[in-house]
């Protein structure tokens, strides 16, 4: 399984998503902290506007209790890519890991207005 963000890295070292996948990759199945840190700083190294990068290296701060460090992260991400819903649900997920309490967390993270009741962005 980590052969796929590797084989990218083989050919171009310098693309930033397949660090960030290898730094994914690092975390979750190999439980490795500083091969992870490492990827995804050589990721926002390579294109710091990659919102996918700020984005998993925030999860990565948070879940390693780095809570304001990560919450910027997720934060700049959130400017890179306003309507990423994934990345909006994790920054409220963020907030509650570090124990903001729900009246607090409405006042933190942006209500999605744009959302149709269907759950469908209004450009559908």
């Amino acid at each position: 399984m980590k052969a796929a963000p590797l084989k990218p890295l083989q050919l171009d070292d310098q693309l930033a998503e397949a660090h960030t996948l290898l730094g994914i990759y690092s975390y979750w199945y190999e439980r490795d902290l500083v091969s992870s840190q490492r990827e995804f700083k050589r990721a926002i190294e390579l294109d710091s506007k990659n919102s996918e990068a700020h984005h998993q290296y925030g999860n990565y701060l948070v879940y390693t209790s780095r809570f304001d460090e990560g919450i910027a992260e997720m934060r700049l991400a959130q400017r890179l890519a306003p309507l990423d819903l994934q990345l909006n649900s994790d920054l409220a997920q963020c907030y509650v890991f570090e124990g903001v309490t729900t009246p607090r967390l409405n006042r933190r993270v942006r209500p999605l207005k744009w959302i149709k009741p269907s759950g469908f962005p209004n450009s559908f």
